[in-house]
Protein backbone atom coordinates (compact mmCIF):
# COMPACT_ATOMS: atom_id res chain seq x y z
CA UNK A 1 0.00 0.00 0.00
CA UNK A 2 0.85 3.37 -0.37
CA UNK A 3 1.47 5.43 2.35
CA UNK A 4 1.84 8.91 1.96
CA UNK A 5 -0.22 12.59 2.57
CA UNK A 6 -2.17 14.21 5.84
CA UNK A 7 -2.99 11.15 8.28
CA UNK A 8 -6.51 11.72 8.55
CA UNK A 9 -8.97 10.27 11.18
CA UNK A 10 -10.48 6.64 10.09
CA UNK A 11 -13.49 5.03 11.10
CA UNK A 12 -12.28 1.48 11.26
CA UNK A 13 -9.53 2.17 13.96
CA UNK A 14 -10.73 1.66 17.68
CA UNK A 15 -8.57 3.69 19.98
CA UNK A 16 -7.70 2.08 23.32
CA UNK A 17 -5.38 3.12 26.04
CA UNK A 18 -4.21 6.17 23.61
CA UNK A 19 -3.15 8.55 26.40
CA UNK A 20 0.42 7.96 25.75
CA UNK A 21 1.43 7.82 29.12
CA UNK A 22 4.41 6.13 29.45
CA UNK A 23 5.16 3.21 31.81
CA UNK A 24 8.23 4.12 32.94
CA UNK A 25 9.52 1.07 31.76
CA UNK A 26 10.67 2.23 28.40
CA UNK A 27 12.53 5.97 29.12
CA UNK A 28 10.42 8.97 27.62
CA UNK A 29 13.05 9.65 25.08
CA UNK A 30 13.80 6.28 23.70
CA UNK A 31 9.71 6.20 23.72
CA UNK A 32 9.93 9.78 21.78
CA UNK A 33 12.66 8.33 19.03
CA UNK A 34 10.35 5.86 17.79
CA UNK A 35 7.14 7.34 17.82
CA UNK A 36 8.70 10.14 15.61
CA UNK A 37 10.75 7.37 13.72
CA UNK A 38 7.68 5.38 12.63
CA UNK A 39 5.38 8.48 12.57
CA UNK A 40 7.90 10.13 9.76
CA UNK A 41 8.16 6.81 7.87
CA UNK A 42 4.39 5.93 7.99
CA UNK A 43 3.96 9.61 6.62
CA UNK A 44 6.61 9.41 4.03
CA UNK A 45 6.77 5.87 2.58
CA UNK A 46 5.94 4.76 -0.72
CA UNK A 47 5.75 1.26 -0.40
CA UNK A 48 5.16 -1.40 2.59
CA UNK A 49 9.01 -2.62 2.87
CA UNK A 50 9.54 1.35 3.42
CA UNK A 51 7.03 1.67 5.87
CA UNK A 52 8.67 -0.98 7.64
CA UNK A 53 11.88 0.61 7.50
CA UNK A 54 13.22 -2.80 6.08
CA UNK A 55 14.98 -3.01 2.88
CA UNK A 56 12.95 -4.97 0.19
CA UNK A 57 15.09 -8.54 0.58
CA UNK A 58 14.94 -7.98 4.52
CA UNK A 59 11.34 -7.42 3.88
CA UNK A 60 10.68 -10.46 1.98
CA UNK A 61 12.97 -12.34 3.88
CA UNK A 62 11.37 -11.37 7.42
CA UNK A 63 7.59 -11.92 5.70
CA UNK A 64 8.79 -15.64 4.24
CA UNK A 65 10.09 -16.87 7.75
CA UNK A 66 7.03 -16.06 9.79
CA UNK A 67 4.79 -17.17 7.08
CA UNK A 68 6.85 -20.61 7.48
CA UNK A 69 6.48 -20.79 11.07
CA UNK A 70 2.90 -20.45 11.21
CA UNK A 71 2.67 -22.84 8.51
CA UNK A 72 4.65 -25.11 11.05
CA UNK A 73 2.11 -24.29 13.35
CA UNK A 74 -0.60 -25.21 11.97
CA UNK A 75 0.48 -28.37 10.20
CA UNK A 76 0.97 -29.54 13.88
CA UNK A 77 -2.00 -28.54 15.09
CA UNK A 78 -0.98 -26.40 17.88
CA UNK A 79 -3.19 -23.63 15.87
CA UNK A 80 -5.58 -23.32 13.34
CA UNK A 81 -6.74 -20.69 10.93
CA UNK A 82 -9.79 -19.41 13.26
CA UNK A 83 -7.89 -19.33 15.68
CA UNK A 84 -8.06 -15.26 17.29
CA UNK A 85 -4.13 -13.74 16.69
CA UNK A 86 -3.38 -10.41 18.01
CA UNK A 87 -0.35 -8.60 16.44
CA UNK A 88 1.24 -6.29 18.80
CA UNK A 89 3.18 -3.59 17.15
CA UNK A 90 1.49 -4.16 13.81
CA UNK A 91 3.13 -1.14 11.86
CA UNK A 92 1.80 -1.30 8.59
CA UNK A 93 -0.27 -4.67 9.03
CA UNK A 94 1.50 -6.31 6.67
CA UNK A 95 1.69 -9.85 9.07
CA UNK A 96 -1.61 -9.82 10.25
CA UNK A 97 -2.67 -9.73 6.34
CA UNK A 98 -0.58 -12.47 6.28
CA UNK A 99 -2.51 -13.95 8.56
CA UNK A 100 -5.40 -13.49 6.82
CA UNK A 101 -3.99 -14.82 3.36
CA UNK A 102 -3.41 -18.02 5.30
CA UNK A 103 -7.28 -18.14 6.47
CA UNK A 104 -7.77 -16.76 9.68
CA UNK A 105 -10.69 -14.78 10.08
CA UNK A 106 -10.13 -13.22 13.53
CA UNK A 107 -7.37 -10.57 13.34
CA UNK A 108 -6.28 -7.82 15.52
CA UNK A 109 -3.37 -5.46 14.41
CA UNK A 110 -2.31 -3.39 17.41
CA UNK A 111 -0.08 -0.26 17.20
CA UNK A 112 1.20 2.52 19.41
CA UNK A 113 1.53 5.17 16.47
CA UNK A 114 -1.62 6.47 15.14
CA UNK A 115 0.15 6.78 11.35
CA UNK A 116 0.95 3.42 10.82
CA UNK A 117 -2.67 2.65 11.74
CA UNK A 118 -4.00 4.51 9.70
CA UNK A 119 -1.21 2.82 7.00
CA UNK A 120 -2.43 -0.88 7.70
CA UNK A 121 -6.61 0.23 7.47
CA UNK A 122 -5.41 1.71 4.14
CA UNK A 123 -4.66 -1.99 2.72
CA UNK A 124 -7.06 -4.78 2.43
CA UNK A 125 -7.88 -5.34 5.83
CA UNK A 126 -10.36 -8.13 5.96
CA UNK A 127 -11.16 -9.88 9.01
CA UNK A 128 -8.89 -7.50 10.77
CA UNK A 129 -9.66 -4.98 13.16
CA UNK A 130 -6.79 -2.36 14.09
CA UNK A 131 -6.83 -0.67 17.36
CA UNK A 132 -4.22 2.30 19.03
CA UNK A 133 -2.31 0.80 22.29
CA UNK A 134 0.38 0.58 24.63
CA UNK A 135 2.48 -2.84 24.45
CA UNK A 136 3.37 -2.84 28.45
CA UNK A 137 -0.46 -2.37 29.06
CA UNK A 138 -2.46 -4.11 26.34
CA UNK A 139 -6.18 -3.00 26.50
CA UNK A 140 -7.76 -6.54 25.68
CA UNK A 141 -9.22 -8.89 28.48
CA UNK A 142 -7.28 -11.97 29.98
CA UNK A 143 -7.00 -14.64 27.91
CA UNK A 144 -8.70 -13.41 24.50
CA UNK A 145 -6.46 -14.54 22.21
CA UNK A 146 -5.26 -18.01 20.80
CA UNK A 147 -2.25 -16.51 18.88
CA UNK A 148 -0.30 -13.34 20.25
CA UNK A 149 2.98 -11.91 18.58
CA UNK A 150 5.56 -9.60 17.58
CA UNK A 151 7.83 -8.78 15.21
CA UNK A 152 9.83 -5.90 15.25
CA UNK A 153 8.80 -3.97 18.08
CA UNK A 154 9.91 -5.94 21.23
CA UNK A 155 13.80 -5.14 21.00
CA UNK A 156 12.88 -1.27 21.23
CA UNK A 157 11.47 -2.16 25.13
CA UNK A 158 14.22 -1.98 27.77
CA UNK A 159 12.82 -5.05 29.92
CA UNK A 160 10.89 -7.92 28.56
CA UNK A 161 9.42 -8.87 31.67
CA UNK A 162 6.31 -6.54 31.77
CA UNK A 163 5.47 -7.76 28.18
CA UNK A 164 6.01 -11.01 28.37
CA UNK A 165 3.84 -11.21 31.09
CA UNK A 166 0.84 -9.26 29.50
CA UNK A 167 1.27 -11.78 26.12
CA UNK A 168 0.63 -14.64 28.95
CA UNK A 169 -2.22 -12.40 30.01
CA UNK A 170 -3.74 -12.45 27.23
CA UNK A 171 -3.41 -16.27 26.05
CA UNK A 172 -6.06 -18.61 26.22
CA UNK A 173 -5.03 -22.07 27.79
CA UNK A 174 -3.02 -23.64 24.80
CA UNK A 175 -2.42 -20.70 23.13
CA UNK A 176 0.49 -19.98 20.93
Amino acid sequence: PTCSGAIASTASICVLASNGVSTGRMSDLREQFWQEQFSRSARSAVSENAVNIYTEHGWMRRRHVFEKAVDRLLESGAMRPCSKALDIGCGSGAYARSLARMGFTDITGMDLCAEMLVCASGADSSGISWVRGNSLGLPFADMSFDFVYSIGMIQLLTDLSPFAGECGRLLRPGGV
